[in-house]
């Protein structure tokens, strides 16, 4: 089971949550790329369904394994996309796009927060920064924090 190295904060410019699920999606495939397993910690099922919409579209000239947590297949998927803070098992990326601190945090080699600049995504990100920083000193794990330009 993979232990906790590193956390990265990617701050998306404006407030626009369709580029904050964009970018979830090219995080995801440049992880698979690398073979890397990754959980998409999303907020509910349309958001979880418009993921899995977006991973189909991301990238017309390559195929990118996913599923819904959910589905029944869940253990044959490289790349899950699930409501559940506990996936049940550790992965080597943890995309965090709600407002919650995933259960169970350590399990996971590497979690990525993506926030933008609304209020509504800020405070709740800077809660789980402090809670983080914790986390990473007792880990000795990195904490990183990335503003991200206008795309």
């Amino acid at each position: 089971m993979p232990a906790i190295n590193r956390v990265d904060f990617y701050m998306i410019p404006g407030n626009d949550n369709q580029a904050r699920l964009h970018f979830a999606c090219k995080l995801t495939h440049k992880a698979w790329s690398l073979n890397n397993s990754v959980y998409l910690f999303s907020k509910n099922k349309p958001e979880s369904q418009q993921l899995d919409n977006m991973l189909w579209q991301l990238d017309q000239g390559s195929f990118l394994p996913h599923g819904m947590k959910d589905d029944g297949f869940a253990d044959q998927h490289p790349v899950l996309i699930g409501e559940d803070a506990d996936p049940g098992k550790g992965f080597d990326l943890f995309i965090n796009l709600t407002d919650q601190m995933p259960v169970a945090v350590e399990c996971n080699q590497r979690v990525a927060e993506i926030l933008h600049q609304a209020d509504d995504c800020l405070t709740p990100g800077r809660a789980r920064y402090k809670q983080y920083k914790t986390i990473c000193q007792h880990n000795h794990c990195e904490l990183n924090f990335h503003e991200l330009g206008q795309t």
